[in-house]
């Protein structure tokens, strides 16, 4: 999809993709402060909204959970929402009287994305195979620490959503079933269990 945007001040950009455009023009509660790079962005209140916000809002660019944690226990922060990494996090954050915690769930995917522009990548089976190696329930124990969460399988759309569809190819953890998939595409292993490509694959490019 593409914004709208006002004719007058984009017709005439020769390069829309470099312009900075300094002065954006919007209709919400905030008007734009400023944007340092890698550092943060300030959103002044908009005075003539209908609904005028109390205060303004400076976000802030912090590069680890350490950082912004500590800013919170220092009082730095007012407030920050993002994923925190297990229960110690969650256990500190707890511990700070000052701080209200809410945890809520989410419907974001995490992903893992292979190149399927060269090989092997680019080989449907290998690749089915890849899928039948990843440890999805282990690695969901220790990313989602916090008892939540699930596996994707083979949809990428969340199971919680309303457009989820259970009937689709699922790829279970099973290292045997990956090995047959190999085998019948024509891969090969060594005696030092090294895998090589079927013969006849160009893998110049």
């Amino acid at each position: 999809a593409i914004y709208i945007v006002p004719q007058h001040i984009w017709a005439d950009i020769a390069d829309p993709l470099t312009f900075e455009n300094p002065e954006p023009v919007g209709s919400g509660p905030f008007t734009f402060g400023h944007w340092r790079k890698n550092e943060s962005w300030l959103f002044n209140r908009n005075v003539n909204h209908f609904h005028a916000p109390h205060v303004d809002v400076l976000v802030a660019i912090i590069p680890t959970p350490e950082v912004w944690i500590g800013m919170l226990e220092n009082q730095e922060l007012d407030a920050n929402g993002t994923y925190v990494r297990g229960d110690s996090q969650i256990e500190t954050l707890e511990a700070m009287e000052h701080l209200e915690l809410v945890i809520t769930p989410s419907v974001g995917v995490q992903s893992v994305f292979i190149d399927t522009r060269v090989l092997p990548g680019s080989d449907l089976a290998f690749r089915r195979a890849v899928h039948h190696l990843i440890p999805k329930a282990s690695i969901l124990d220790v990313v989602a620490g916090l008892g939540g969460g699930s596996t994707a399988d083979g949809n990428f759309v969340h199971p919680t959503s309303d457009f989820f569809n259970p009937d689709t190819m699922s790829y279970p953890y099973d290292p045997e079933a990956a090995r047959a998939i190999l085998a019948e595409a024509g891969y090969t292993w060594d005696d030092e269990g090294q895998l090589h490509y079927p013969v006849g694959y160009d893998v110049g490019g």
